[in-house]
């Protein structure tokens, strides 16, 4: 019988914690892929693209002084939830022979990529929202 590997609901929030919504989607989403369940595979990655823009998008349109961590912590909290309701729990993973865990290097490792993914993506943002002619100075031009 083979083993798949699953991440856990805390595993996910970790990853989440660490590497922010696009860690989600892909730790949910490999869940989906290892659970042999090819349509929610790709549902998943779709709306959680989806709910990453939404999320970005909210936080954009919040007042300076506002607290961000409670967003992150709102959605840590959910997918966390959600993972644990709608995938499978850790006592799942545990007792059925056919599962196993993602090792904890595999989760930090994921977080990482996904955190300089998130911060690339902010940056790409940003950088074409200002206007050639104010990066030039900045940047020893003309």
């Amino acid at each position: 019988m083979a083993v798949h590997k699953l991440f856990s609901p805390t595993q996910i929030a970790v990853a989440t914690f660490i590497g922010g919504p696009l860690a989600a989607v892909y730790t949910i989403k490999e869940n989906y892929r290892a659970m042999g369940l090819p349509e929610l595979h790709k549902a998943s990655m779709i709306y959680g693209l989806l709910l990453t823009v939404l999320i970005f998008t909210i936080i954009g349109f919040l007042p300076e002084n506002f607290p961000t961590i409670a967003v992150n912590l709102l959605y840590i909290v959910a997918v966390r939830y959600w993972v644990e309701k709608k995938q499978i729990s850790r006592e799942q993973i545990e007792r059925e022979e056919q599962f196993d865990f993602q090792s904890n290097g595999q989760v930090f490792g994921i977080s990482i990529v996904a955190m300089f993914a998130t911060l690339a993506l902010i940056f790409g943002i940003v950088m074409s929202l200002i206007p050639m002619d104010e990066l030039s100075p900045a940047m020893g031009g003309y």
